[in-house]
């Protein structure tokens, strides 16, 4: 944190892109290289953020208040994550004097509608008492647009799904954070989330039908020599409501200052529902279709034990050994049809993390970890959404979780350049597939297929340049993938190659008046999946801040100014889709930032930062 460039009037967010392994992908959402989820920890504590939510909660907490962030990527038994997932945690500054202190943060973009978010951080500090708070708004619209293709070969069919599709999105949440310290060593901590969503839209489909290559000109259908209404009306809404209680103790026992034994039990229970209506357009309302609405319920109790030791042999060699058990209960009911889902799980994962210092500039690291994917309540209810008449998705209930097993190696150069070569083999793989139904109707379903393995190479390299006015974080990984197995009548047998390249630049342009650019691109080469073939695609963005004497900054800029969507398609014997979506990305943005109340460690800041600058000449 010692780049003031970066964090002088910055947000979080933006600072967090210039952390090694730490990425951020087409969709603007934060990654860590090589895992397919992050969770976020503030101060060593999970925060229960969903990933969705993570940038606009990261934009209202000010770059200046982290002392330090935290990467891991092997959480190892004693923390729980959900699958394949890293961990980002922030280290929060303590106020240096007593007193209120905190930033507002407004923000506005547009791109073919206008969105507007914003935020508010606030700390409070006495004596033994530290109590922080955010809370931010969000309030989006977005207009997206898609071309599907479908072609039945046997009958020579061809639809064509078109979709016009807004999006409103709104947002508002919080995080109360508050520390005692009892003494020295003893610190009691509370941290308070909440949060309300309002997301909603209209999409408008036409579906045109025809033979393949002969189109028809209007949107009507016909049968049996008669034409149809020219498109079907339809809403359909889900109401869905989780609870969730949990617990965890843990005991750590250190028997010198070498070697420790850390052991604990964790307990969490979840009852969740979703209410879904559909209703077809009928005399001025929508009518309840009694085949196609219905409720479904689903309780899950997880018991888990775990047991870590880990030990510093020498002051270059170090080690961790860890076991995790885990027993799960659940059982769903689809109230409509009385279908019931009940499944029990017992699952042992282990994990081992190695790690040799040849010097201070030259480390090795060698990590086994184990998880399991458990499918998500959503997933396993078993009713259709349609997306037109003739497309639908349908939940799986026979959904099985899957297991991981991986094993890296990393090796980091000066701090400045890490190697990381990994091996990663799945079983009970889940892929979203495409199938067609007789040879008029498309259903998208989740489903277990087989088995996943994947070999990844990646190098990352972060650096600053002429006293951390050039600042660079990068990173380019080839992966080679093969999957095996068969979802009803599809056979899956697909390997292949592909690669992704990722750069976050800064530059200070004027030290005086104190302007800083920063852009950040990435790249997708085309993938083979399972069941298709993702195309290439990419992403580029430019922002420039402007830090007033004020401490108060402003930001403006272009997200997506270059871009370039990703498009999907799949050719078997008797079936192919082509799937083009045509999404409104390119944002352009303005915010203010304005820091308020009790300044008095300001100074101190820019002492403490010369210190920090001056240990890493050493």
């Amino acid at each position: 944190m010692a780049n003031e460039n970066l964090t002088k009037g910055n947000n979080s967010y933006e600072l967090i892109k210039f952390t090694p392994f730490i990425v951020v992908d087409n969709n603007d959402k934060l990654s860590i290289i090589g895992k397919s989820g992050v969770q976020l920890y503030i101060n060593g504590r999970k925060t229960n953020l969903p990933e969705s939510s993570i940038p606009s909660y990261l934009e209202s907490l000010p770059a200046e208040k982290i002392a330090s962030i935290e990467v891991i990527t092997n959480p190892g038994a004693t923390i729980r994550t959900d699958g394949d997932e890293g961990i980002i945690n922030l280290i929060l500054k303590k106020n240096e004097a007593d007193g209120l202190n905190g930033t507002l943060t407004l923000n506005d973009s547009q791109r073919k509608t206008n969105s507007q978010d914003g935020g508010l951080y606030l700390n409070y500090q006495k004596n033994k008492l530290n109590v922080s708070a955010n809370v931010y708004g969000d309030n989006t619209r977005i207009k997206d647009n898609e071309t599907d293709d479908y072609y039945f070969i046997a009958s020579n069919n061809h639809q064509r799904l078109i979709r016009d599709e807004t999006v409103k999105y709104k947002e508002l949440a919080g995080i109360v954070r508050a520390d005692y310290n009892l003494s020295d060593r003893q610190v009691v901590g509370l941290v308070l989330n909440a949060s309300y969503v309002d997301y909603g839209g209209n999409t408008t489909d036409q579906t045109l039908f025809g033979k393949r290559n002969v189109m028809q000109t209007n949107f009507a259908r016909m049968e049996a020599g008669v034409q149809l209404p020219p498109y079907d009306r339809f809403e359909q809404t889900s109401e869905d409501i989780m609870n969730s209680y949990s617990g965890k103790v843990e005991y750590r026992h250190a028997f010198d200052n070498t070697t420790s034994l850390t052991a604990g039990v964790e307990v969490y229970t979840s009852a969740s529902g979703a209410d879904f209506f559909y209703g077809n357009w009928q005399n001025g309302a929508y009518v309840s279709d009694p085949q196609k609405t219905n409720t479904f319920s689903y309780n899950e109790t997880y018991r888990g034990a775990y047991v870590s030791f880990s030990r510093a042999w020498t002051p270059k060699f170090n080690s961790r050994i860890e076991a995790r058990l885990e027993s799960v209960d659940s059982k769903g009911i689809q109230q409509v049809t009385s279908k019931e889902i009940e499944r029990s799980y017992l699952d042992v994962m282990p994990s081992a993390s190695l790690q040799y210092q040849f010097n201070p500039a030259n480390r090795l690291s060698y990590n086994l970890s184990s998880f399991v994917a458990r499918p998500g309540f959503y997933s396993l209810n078993p009713f259709r959404f349609y997306l037109s008449p003739t497309t639908y998705k349908e939940y799986n209930p026979d959904l099985k979780p899957g297991k991981a097993f991986i094993n890296s190696f990393n090796y980091s150069l000066k701090s400045k350049y890490t190697f990381g070569l990994s091996y990663m083999y799945i079983t009970d793989c889940t892929n979203n597939f495409l199938i067609p139904v007789g040879e008029e109707y498309t259903k998208y379903i989740n489903a277990n297929y087989g088995t996943n393995q994947s070999v990844r190479l990646s190098f990352i390299w972060n650096e600053s340049f002429w006293d951390n006015r050039v600042y660079v974080n990068s990173s380019i990984t080839g992966a080679y993938m093969k999957q095996k197995g068969a979802v009803e009548s599809i056979i899956v047998d697909v390997s292949g190659l592909s690669y992704n390249f990722s750069i976050a630049g800064g530059v200070q342009l004027s030290k005086r008046y104190d302007w800083n650019l920063t852009s950040n691109f990435s790249y997708q080469s085309e993938m083979k999946l399972a069941h298709e073939i993702a195309g290439d695609n990419y992403r580029l963005s430019i922002g420039i801040r402007k830090n007033f004497p004020n401490d108060i900054s402003l930001n403006l800029g272009v997200r997506h100014l270059l871009f370039k969507n990703t498009k999907r398609h799949k050719i078997n014997d008797n079936y192919e889709y082509y799937l083009n979506p045509k999404y409104d990305v390119r944002i352009f943005y303005a915010g203010i930032s304005i820091p308020f109340g009790n300044m008095k460690a300001k100074g101190a800041r820019g002492r403490a930062s010369a210190t920090v600058k001056n240990r890493l000449r050493e």
